[in-house]
């Protein structure tokens, strides 16, 4: 595995000295277009979410994590699979193909996430099409609606349960989840995400958002849920 990592690692330190220019568009761009990834329509909206990445506040764990997701670079089971170190299986809460994007993006535990900080934008009044979308979830660049220090603390926290989606991912118990492990995963996923934002000049908004997320954890279950009658819903053969 050690040579996957630094093989990775040059992509991203390639990609990070070349992006100092928000006019950059990264070849991962075209590669997620190519693929078939849900992708921004507008090249400028990526090239933001790369470029902040180099240029805030945001910590350099946290920076390096993105910079992988973004040049598709992330370990995933699709990934091991294609290079025989894995064998082939779907994911096993969702019965689709376990590739980085899903298991940051799509699984049950960043679905349920995606769905708390919905409710978040919508109590801000910050919800318009663009935000409340599926793609700015998953490359969140910066909107006129909010302000950029504010954008910065949910940035810093946004990236921070994307990780904790990636590594729960890989762990071995993943497969037995139920709701309420992915309730437990998920307020020790938002503590964290609080605290990655501690080093901030101002951190309200990370504030805010951690009691809302707190408040509605209760509601992990019935969300759990839904998605998994929606998944079933979808598997079903159709007659």
């Amino acid at each position: 595995m050690h040579f996957l990592k630094a093989a990775f690692q040059r992509i991203t330190q390639q990609t990070s000295s070349a992006n100092q220019d928000i006019n950059y568009t990264p070849p991962s761009y075209f590669t997620r277009r190519r693929d078939g990834e849900d992708t921004p329509r507008d090249k400028s909206c990526f090239n933001q979410s790369f470029y902040l990445l180099n240029n805030s506040y945001i910590p350099s764990s946290s920076r390096s994590f993105h910079l992988e997701y973004l040049n598709r670079t992330l370990i995933s089971h699709t990934k091991l699979t294609n290079m025989n170190i894995a064998d082939e299986n779907p994911c096993p809460h969702c019965k689709t193909l376990a590739t980085q994007d899903h298991m940051i993006n799509d699984c049950i535990f960043p679905k349920i996430c995606h769905i708390l900080f919905k409710q978040f934008m919508v109590d801000q009044g910050w919800d318009t099409r663009e935000t409340l979308s599926e793609t700015y979830w998953a490359f969140f660049w910066p909107v006129k609606t909010i302000e950029y220090r504010k954008y910065i603390q949910l940035a810093c926290f946004w990236i921070e349960i994307k990780k904790s989606a990636h590594k729960i991912a890989q762990t071995s118990r993943f497969p037995r989840f139920r709701a309420l492990n992915f309730q437990a995963k998920i307020l020790t996923a938002i503590k964290m995400a609080n605290a990655s934002t501690k080093h901030l000049p101002n951190q309200e908004t990370a504030q805010t958002l951690t009691h809302f997320m707190l408040d509605k954890i209760d509601s992990i279950p019935h969300h759990y849920a839904e998605l998994l009658y929606e998944i079933n819903r979808r598997s079903a053969p159709r007659w």
